[in-house]
């Protein structure tokens, strides 16, 4: 088929991706989403580009407008928890119970090492859930998102598996001969051709000194939760600090966890079965399995090269690393290796672990847990009876479930009766001393009796109030501001971002290190602050803290809306007057500039965000009871199916007139009339010279005597809607249903190159043939308020006020009545593509030119 040249002036398509991790992690929210739109903007600039200077001028403007392409960035204060006012190390026998002195220093060491920073002190929740689960009860954490809930249900286990690694007798690790290098193994090394699993040298863990068996089956609703939680677990059970801990002070044994999903390397079994129906070592699944973890391990290898290619800091390395599986240490490796030595820490979803139950190959996991539980594992053989039942105080199954309120319903009833079937296997019930069920949720409430019933069905007790203990995430209160208090001023904190991007965000420099002070003494004028500080960058840190200047306050207040905190717009976008709440108007004076005021929003942002830099962060610490809200940032971004312009050319603002252009007032969204009365069309272009079209629905004329009919922006065909609806790409319209008008205004008409004036378009029906018809460019005019089209420049010569002359796009049979248009042959349709192949404007004739074919493609 033959491509088009023609093509929707698309405003914006967001089909790319880009990642907004690297977003998350940036000082100034603002300017990175200003970046994300600025790239867009230009991609349209450069890549839909028209011949009119005022339509891209125009087009600019539109999609600079609010509700266009973008809304501004909208800014969510996080809940500022109730602090428990201890740090890991401060944690006491009391805090945590049922542990030794020995046991807690182990836990207290291991969590440190890797997942939780000891230079802050835990949330109140956190330590709650970490005393209850210790004292052997179920628990339920409810705080809200960015609450540190997933930290609230790890510290519980990190302390269970403490004991046991106090106790572990020293290992031999985890193997690391990289088998899948080695191109020389032979099928017999890698699989055992007896067991048909993995032979002990290849496997991952073959010299384990310690029972093994599943100690916590974590459930998330989805995989990507479980991406974002292996990349925690990374950090926390296998960084370069926590495997160096482990080797000296934990025997050398690893605390294992383990991915099983659909991601895992690989599905299916090390057999399969010959032509005499025997079982034979599976050659397609161990090259599978070679091949994936060929891809992980470069991956890995890449992230390491990347740091250090760009010298990275040793924070940033670790929160790279932590982004891919490292083969050599204790996440484990694949689903054969999982099969042998379950993880200590298995990571699922309800459906892979319903499938798990039916599959004999996946089985050993589940016995060697209830094994390791029932102390019948070949560690605890020589054990007597009464050690036995001292030991299994100690063996305890965690079931951890995610977003626990997600599971409602019928699908709901299903993972509760799997859950169910697991525990049942494991030898387990709700109120069995050896498991402890704990679970997130940011929507369950402990005091509403639904809530409680939920929880009662879903693991089957009696009494949730009494099996569980549910835990809520207080707040610290934010007290209300004066009406009569003045707002901040702009200048300090504009002058904070323009010199942070002049020496390209590095705030070490001499010069962000004055503008520091100038800003900070600026104001401590504005708020009669009397304070002394000998660096300028404490000094406007400490400032900000100030319960003079109230920063704590405003910023909260500023984020109010009937009574609760909630998200609200950042800035005023250019379009909106509406009466919004807009945090900037709360915060700043808003007397300058709308450009003044996002650069100080900035300013503000980048300083908010030194807080959590290792060297400033002791200023929040002391300064606990006005440090500054925590954000999140809402970034919103749409796709725009087109642009629509009204067919008066004289029909525009006056900031757009232009005598060469050819086309009305332009719209982002379709309408059947502008404001002045006059036709609204879907606007089209040449990619090549960059001349605007219109395209529309045809909508015929009742008299089937007349070649009549009508443009519409719209389908006329409203009784087929929902069922049958038009293709919106343009690519995908018929001849039939669209028509396609070039406004001629004094642009010269360009006939195609061959002297008959017409050419052969790309069909859509495979029944008819391109040589039986021509297309062509026919003289026309278009009235310009119905959208009516005649075959004739005379209307136009005749009413210039009412009628544009331009050419239509026209498709006749060459043979049979070569005059008549076959949109007007009721015989025919769907037979050819509605954008034709040669441009009026400069000729050019895409069907010859194959190129073309990916660039059209990839515009759309």
């Amino acid at each position: 088929m033959y491509p088009s040249y023609l093509q929707k002036i698309y405003l914006i398509s967001l089909n790319k991706k880009f990642n907004l991790k690297r977003l998350i992690k940036m000082r100034d929210p603002i300017t990175a989403f200003d970046t994300i739109k600025d790239n867009y903007i230009r991609y349209v600039e450069t890549a839909f580009d028209t011949k009119f200077t005022s339509v891209n001028s125009e087009r600019l403007d539109k999609l600079n407008t609010d509700k266009v392409l973008y809304r501004e960035p909208w800014i969510e204060p996080l809940p500022d928890y109730k602090s428990s006012g201890l740090t890991i190390s401060n944690l006491s026998e009391s805090d945590v119970p049922n542990m030794t002195q020995q046991e807690l220093n182990t836990f207290k060491t291991l969590v440190k090492t890797g997942l939780f920073s000891d230079s802050f002190p835990m949330y109140a929740h956190q330590t709650e859930m970490l005393r209850e689960a210790m004292n052997k009860k179920h628990c339920i954490i409810t705080s809200g998102t960015g609450s540190g809930k997933t930290e609230s249900f790890l510290l519980p286990l990190f302390a269970q598996l403490s004991k046991e690694l106090s106790k572990w007798s020293k290992s031999n690790g985890t193997n690391k001969d990289y088998w899948w290098r080695n191109e020389l193994l032979n099928n017999k090394d890698i699989v055992n051709a007896n067991s048909f699993q993995l032979n002990s040298k290849v496997q991952q863990r073959p010299n384990d000194g310690r029972p093994q068996g599943v100690r916590a089956l974590i459930l998330y609703p989805m995989n990507a939760l479980v991406e974002d939680q292996l990349t925690r677990l990374r950090k926390a059970l296998d960084s370069n600090k926590v495997r160096e801990w482990l080797k000296t002070e934990g025997n050398n044994n690893s605390i294992y966890f383990g991915r099983y999903t659909g991601n895992t390397p690989t599905s299916g079994e090390l057999f399969s079965f010959n032509k005499d129906g025997d079982k034979v070592i599976n050659k397609y699944k161990i090259e599978q399995l070679r091949k994936e973890l060929t891809e992980l391990e470069k991956s890995s290898n890449d992230i390491i090269q990347y740091i250090e290619e760009y010298n990275k800091s040793a924070e940033e390395a670790e929160n790279l690393i932590a982004f891919y599986p490292r083969l050599d240490g204790a996440e484990m490796r694949s689903r054969f290796d999982m099969q042998i030595a379950p993880p200590d820490i298995l990571i699922t979803n309800y459906s892979m672990l319903s499938i798990m139950q039916m599959r004999e190959v996946d089985s050993n996991i589940f016995d060697k847990t209830k094994a390791w539980l029932n102390c019948d594992d070949e560690f605890s053989i020589a054990l007597s009876l009464e050690e036995k039942l001292k030991e299994k105080e100690n063996r305890v199954f965690h079931l951890i479930i995610d977003e626990l309120h997600l599971y409602r319903g019928t699908q709901g009833t299903e993972v509760a009766y799997l859950l169910k079937l697991v525990l049942n296997r494991l030898g387990l019930h709700p109120n069995h001393p050896q498991l402890r069920i704990l679970a997130s949720s940011a929507s369950l409430d402990g005091d509403d009796l639904k809530s409680i019933d939920f929880i009662q069905d879903f693991f089957g007790v009696e009494n949730a109030s009494e099996s569980f203990k549910i835990i809520k995430g207080e707040n610290n209160l934010v007290k209300n501001l004066s009406i009569e208090l003045p707002k901040l001023p702009v200048e300090p904190f504009k002058a904070i971002s323009e010199i942070f991007y002049k020496n390209n965000k590095d705030i070490y420099n001499e010069e962000f290190s004055r503008q520091c002070l100038i800003s900070a003494n600026e104001l401590k004028t504005f708020a009669e602050i009397d304070l002394i500080e000998s660096d300028p960058k404490n000094l406007i840190l400490k400032v900000l803290l100030n319960k003079k200047l109230e920063l704590r306050e405003r910023l909260y207040n500023a984020c109010i809306i009937e009574g609760r905190e909630r998200a609200v717009c950042s800035l005023r976008a250019f379009g909106d007057n509406a009466d919004n709440d807009i945090f900037c108007e709360k915060i700043f004076i808003t007397s300058t500039s709308k450009s003044d005021i996002r650069q100080a929003l900035s300013g503000l942002l980048i300083l908010r965000s030194m807080y959590d830099l290792k060297e400033f962060q002791k200023i929040e610490i002391e300064n606990s009871f006005s440090k500054l809200p925590r954000f999140r940032f809402h970034y919103f971004f749409r796709n725009i199916e087109g642009l629509w312009g009204s067919l008066n050319p004289d029909d525009i603002d006056e900031n757009y007139k232009d005598e060469e252009r050819t086309v009305g007032k332009l719209y982002t969204q379709a309408q059947i009339k502008s404001e002045q009365g006059f036709r609204v069309l879907e606007l089209l272009y040449c990619d090549n010279c960059g001349t605007t079209l219109f395209g529309g629905s045809r909508l015929k004329s009742s008299d089937t005597e007349s070649d009549f009919f009508e443009l519409l922006p719209l389908s006329p065909n409203i009784e087929g809607i929902p069922e049958k609806t038009p293709h919106k790409l343009l690519e995908r319209r018929n001849y039939q249903e669209y028509a396609i008008f070039w406004p001629q205004g004094k642009q010269e008409y360009e006939p195609h190159e061959k002297p008959s004036g017409y050419w052969r378009q790309a069909t859509i029906n495979n029944t008819i043939f391109q040589k039986d018809y021509i297309a062509k460019w026919v003289k026309a005019s278009i009235n310009v308020y119905s959208g009516d089209i005649k075959e004739t420049y005379q209307k136009a010569i005749d009413e210039p006020k009412n009628w544009l002359k331009g050419y239509y796009f026209k498709i006749s049979e060459e043979k049979n009545n070569p005059l008549l248009d076959i949109a007007f042959n009721p015989s025919l349709t769907d037979t050819h593509k509605a954008t034709p192949c040669v441009c009026p404007n400069c000729g050019v004739n895409h069907s010859k030119h194959s190129q073309i074919t990916k660039k059209i493609e990839y515009l759309q």
